[in-house]
């Protein structure tokens, strides 16, 4: 490097160091340093460990527990408000100072201080941090509006300083509104009991493994999906007013002898709540009291109707329920005669998920399969009846109406069959003897869907001709004339046919919706309904022959077929039959 490029490099750098003085340059640190003086306190909200509140109302106090959540040691213990703990928090760590004065320059710092509300203050609050404490007086409103004088002492200072109202605002509430409004602190995973007492009678649900089963009044299953739903409402319910903290006569609020107990267990501990009186002049608003808390408070009359139907709420009404790990497997239905039976395709879902249970395994209609199934699954009991003998033949089950039987495979394989036995319908309700329970039950005629009459109601909305791999013969029949293709002697098919070149495309899509033909609309084949066969399609699979015979031109673009000369006719779409009558040709 030259002496004149080090010179010109030397000069350069005390430009730039004398720039940077000359314009009041400042070293990160020192900008940090103003950032943490503009600051109101400086505190991290999650290090706080205890708040005193002073108001016009009189003191509380706060402070955080092992677990890290908050709760008032005074004027009562009580678990604390979180979210109004936690705005209070979030507001001290980051309010500024709009303006810091100077006590020095004050003539008289007392009678500054009780001019400004100072003195006394309207509110006060000390945070105690983990290293640092801070006292902080509220006064009066400055003369620009939306601001406050305030007084802060951190133990080795004082300062009097302009701050946002924001504050004040936060602090400017009953006493009450730092406790929490919520009645429960469950988690509903831990919950293992739930027990009522109404009206002189005693009910109880218990859990079992992932279940839920009723021990009293009878011994029942419960519905596990509505006791989720119902503990998990139960955990969010609150309060709507506090009414007193020490009530020296319970009496008067209805709860020496309470209307209603209500209590959770979770493992060894319990939370209950007791129902009181009505409040009066109050609608919709009822005493009640925790059995862990003293205060007295009210709640709405939604709570106490679902507290009020918690058993009937819960009590299993579900009339099929499939125990865990178990899948439906097989389906019969027999009514008036008529016996159906599906089982499931295995190795196939959506429209090609059931088949018949006959020796041809042909497609049922899977949507008509499941539309029964689910209509089983989500049928509610509205009423239970005691499964005696004579219950049995009062409810006409000695020969029933209709019934259904299914097949459970469980995950080691082995199926179990549930017999389900319905009445004839009275005024709109059927019971129902089913092995899924130990009681009848009533349940509406309506929420079973139209049961099958015929077998061909079932059939698939797809038939399956043949395996494409399987086929070795085609033959076409159209009118006279008459027309073969086989595979060869090496089970191949072969290039050409009858001097011209195979379209294997073709052949291949030809086999492809031969495997898997659309089919609507089956009807019983009467003498009406026969019409001339414009081509019989004849399909080879080893030994096993099937035919498909397609007749007259019908609506929707649609045209008559039959299957294997079965007493059923159906409709295919007149572009499967124009390309399945293609012979597979190269032109």
């Amino acid at each position: 490097m030259s002496t004149r490029t080090t010179l010109f490099l030397a000069l350069l750098t005390l430009g730039l160091v004398l720039y940077l003085v000359l314009t009041g340059w400042e070293s990160p640190g020192t900008v940090e340093k103003e950032r943490q003086a503009e600051k109101l306190m400086v505190i991290e909200a999650e290090k706080v460990v205890r708040l005193e509140l002073v108001t016009e109302e009189g003191s509380a106090v706060l402070n955080k527990n092992a677990e890290g959540g908050w709760q008032m040691e005074s004027p009562l213990p009580y678990p604390a408000d979180e979210a109004e703990v936690g705005s209070l928090l979030s507001e001290l760590e980051f309010a500024r100072r709009v303006n810091t004065l100077n006590m020095k320059e004050m003539a008289d710092a007392d009678q500054a201080l009780e001019q400004f509300g100072l003195k006394k203050g309207r509110f006060k609050i000390t945070v105690r941090g983990e290293k640092k404490n801070y006292i902080l007086t509220l006064g009066n409103e400055t003369a620009r509006p939306g601001l406050i004088y305030a007084l802060l002492e951190d133990g080795k200072r004082q300062d009097v300083l302009v701050i946002d109202k924001a504050l004040e605002t936060l602090l400017d509430k009953p006493l009450n509104a730092w406790r929490t409004r919520s009645l429960f602190s469950f988690q509903t995973a831990d919950v293992t009991a739930i027990q009522l007492r109404k009206d002189g009678a005693e009910a109880e649900i218990v859990k079992e493994g992932m279940l839920w089963k009723v021990l009293k009044p009878i011994t029942t299953m419960a519905d596990e999906n509505e006791v989720a739903s119902y503990l998990a409402n139960l955990a969010g319910a609150t309060l709507t007013e506090f009414v007193s903290d020490n009530a020296a006569d319970v009496a008067s609020y209805g709860l020496s002898s309470p209307a209603l107990a209500l209590d959770l267990r979770m493992g060894e501990k319990t939370e209950g709540i007791r129902l009181g009186s009505a409040v009066a002049g109050e609608p919709g608003q009822f005493y009640a009291q925790l059995t862990s808390r003293a205060p007295v408070f009210k709640i709405s009359g939604e709570l106490v109707e679902a507290l009020n139907q918690t058993m009937e709420k819960l009590r299993d009404r579900r009339l099929v329920v499939l125990p865990q790990g178990h899948e439906l497997e097989s389906l019969s239905i027999e009514k008036d005669g008529f016996k159906l039976g599906v089982l499931r395709n295995t190795g196939f879902t959506d429209i090609l998920k059931w088949v018949l249970d006959r020796e041809d395994r042909r497609l049922a209609d899977s949507q008509k399969v499941e539309a029964v199934l689910t209509a089983l699954k989500a049928a509610r009991a509205t009423s239970f009846l005691p499964l005696t003998e004579e219950q049995i033949k009062k409810s006409g089950l000695v020969k029933p109406a209709m019934k259904v039987v299914l097949g459970l495979k469980n995950e080691q394989g082995q199926t179990e069959m549930k017999t389900l036995l319905f009445s004839q319908s009275k005024k709109g309700e059927l019971t129902v003897q089913s092995d899924f329970r130990a009681n009848l039950v009533m349940i509406p005629e309506t929420s079973l869907p139209v049961m099958p009459r015929a077998e061909h109601e079932w059939f698939g909305r797809y038939i399956k001709l043949a395996n494409p791999d399987a086929v070795t013969t085609l033959q076409w029949e159209t009118g006279n004339q008459v027309s073969t293709l086989s595979k060869d002697a090496t089970g191949a098919w072969p290039k050409q046919w009858n001097g011209k070149d195979i379209d294997r495309d073709i052949l291949n899509q030809q086999l492809n919706l031969l495997a898997q033909l659309p089919a609507r609309n089956w009807t019983p084949l009467v003498e009406k309904s026969e019409s001339p066969v414009f081509m019989r399609l004849r399909v080879k699979s080893g030994d096993k022959t099937q035919m498909l015979e397609v007749g007259r031109e019908v609506e929707n673009q649609g045209r008559l077929a039959r299957w294997n000369g079965e007493p059923y006719f159906f409709e295919m779409r007149n572009q499967d039959h124009l390309f399945l009558a293609l012979l597979p040709l190269k032109k």
